[in-house]
């Protein structure tokens, strides 16, 4: 077997293994050095398990307002333009776009409009679970669901 098959380490001051001038070369098992990392980073798993749960819940909470602050200016623009029935446009247009979307929970409240450069309001609420509602206790906060609100307006046009 040639010395460049077999990965080693220089390892100095070994005692019993000592070899010219108190360095010696020793071949690093194929078996153990994932163990090792294993066991290594054995301690640092549950929290790394725990940021990374964070992240999700907090991507989930982030997607949850982009799809909210979406429909909200989706509703409110085709409300801007519609002639008749304003807040039934607004309501079904916005209820329409977050029918499209899979992550949260969402309510559309619409006011205004009426006439020609009316202001028209959608406030739309999300809510997304809370992966750390157990841990939340802790901390003195009781909160089973992340909630936010967007709000958009928009004047509506006439002819």
């Amino acid at each position: 077997m040639l010395v460049h098959d077999v990965p080693f380490v220089i390892v100095q001051g070994l005692g019993l293994r000592r070899m010219l001038s108190g360095t010696a070369i020793l071949p690093i098992s194929w078996r153990s050095a994932p163990r090792r990392r294993l066991r290594n980073s054995s301690p640092w798993m549950p929290i790394l398990l725990l940021v990374l749960l964070g992240i999700v819940n907090l991507a989930m909470y982030g997607l949850a307002g982009i799809n909210a602050s979406n429909a909200a200016n989706y509703g409110a623009r085709q409300a801007s333009v519609a002639h008749d029935n304003v807040q039934a446009i607004a309501l079904g247009s916005t209820q329409a776009k977050l029918a499209q979307v899979s992550v949260g929970s969402y309510s559309v409240s619409v006011s205004g409009g009426g006439g020609r450069g009316n202001l028209i309001q959608i406030t739309v609420g999300y809510q997304v679970p809370n992966f750390f509602s157990g841990m939340a206790g802790f901390f003195g906060a009781s909160s089973d669901e992340l909630r936010g609100q967007t709000v958009s307006y928009f004047r509506q046009e006439g002819w």
